[in-house]
């Protein structure tokens, strides 16, 4: 009865129709499977909202995750070019360090041989000799004025670094000072005003030697010594001996108390001529060495140091 009801309310056969009514079933069939389908698919786009309102809901914190992750990348990023440009920068530092030319070579043993204070300044060293007036009474007295020199010259320069040794013998002193350049010309100045002084008795100085830029020092400390004696006093021989044959006494007995391994562990030079009197320089190498015109005095000196360079250029 059903099919029967169906088939009368369907649309009557159309004889000139070129379907057959099963045919005809069969398309309709057909046609009501792809409505259902496309019903199907719009109600599921409808229910869309719903879900885009999830999505809404998940994507900020998806977005902050990303950007938190991209942050975190480029701080990684940064981070790892800080270290390239450290580790840049130290293989420069060391190849300047360890370079070929002579000035490389020259500033690598320049700071293996120096200390950190010494790098901050060119080191000197003035071998000066300097005779007594005749009945000096005490000369404690002097020893003490080159000690206040000394710390005047660390305020007004601005440097820790004075050491060297001062012996004074009964008729001349010997002083060696190692130091900047600076505080090696105002001792000339001091030592030049002592002999303008009347009290001094205009007495003569010279200066042995001036060496520059030394790479170590001989002594740890300044100190002074008072000699009563002379050590070992020279024969008639000696007399006709060079200036230069002179002073290389003297430079070779200083640099041999310089390196004794006593100075190197702080010991007072003082205390290392107690027991090796014979490390003393003579005191007539140093009388005969005042006497000799071809060492500058101090005036000389200075005179020298502070004269512009006349350079004359030819003109044809």
């Amino acid at each position: 009865m059903a099919s029967k009801s169906q088939r009368s309310d369907a649309a009557p056969w159309d004889p000139s129709s070129p379907h057959t009514p099963s045919l005809f079933d069969e398309s309709y069939r057909t046609m009501r499977k792809d409505i259902d389908f496309h019903e199907k698919k719009v109600n599921s786009d409808r229910r869309l909202p719903a879900t885009a309102t999830l999505t809404a809901v998940i994507h900020p914190l998806t977005v902050m995750e990303r950007r938190t992750k991209r942050e975190a990348n480029g701080r990684e990023v940064d981070k790892n070019h800080l270290q390239n440009v450290e580790k840049e920068k130290e293989e420069r530092e060391e190849e300047e360090d360890q370079g070929t030319s002579l000035f490389h070579q020259f500033m690598s043993r320049r700071k293996q041989s120096r200390s950190e204070e010494d790098m901050k300044f060119l080191l000197h060293r003035l071998i000066v000799i300097t005779a007594l007036p005749e009945g000096l009474a005490d000369r404690e007295e002097l020893g003490a004025h080159y000690e206040e020199l000394n710390l005047l010259l660390q305020r007004q320069h601005q440097v820790e670094g004075i050491t060297g040794l001062l012996l004074m013998y009964p008729s001349c002193l010997l002083h060696v000072i190692e130091s900047s350049s600076e505080v090696l010309v105002s001792l000339l100045q001091n030592l030049k005003d002592m002999q303008d002084d009347c009290h001094f008795g205009g007495k003569a100085a010279k200066v042995v030697l001036m060496s520059h830029d030394l790479p170590t020092r001989l002594f740890q400390q300044w100190s002074y010594k008072m000699l009563a004696v002379q050590a070992r006093p020279l024969g008639e021989e000696s007399e006709g001996e060079t200036t230069d044959a002179l002073v290389g006494t003297v430079l070779s007995m200083i640099l041999k108390l310089g390196n004794h391994p006593e100075i190197a562990r702080k010991t007072l030079p003082g205390q290392v001529l107690d027991e090796a009197p014979e490390m003393v320089v003579p005191q007539e190498v140093l009388v005969r060495l005042l006497a000799r015109p071809e060492l500058l005095s101090p005036q000389r000196y200075l005179q020298t140091y502070h004269s512009p360079l006349n350079i004359h250029m030819d003109s044809g």
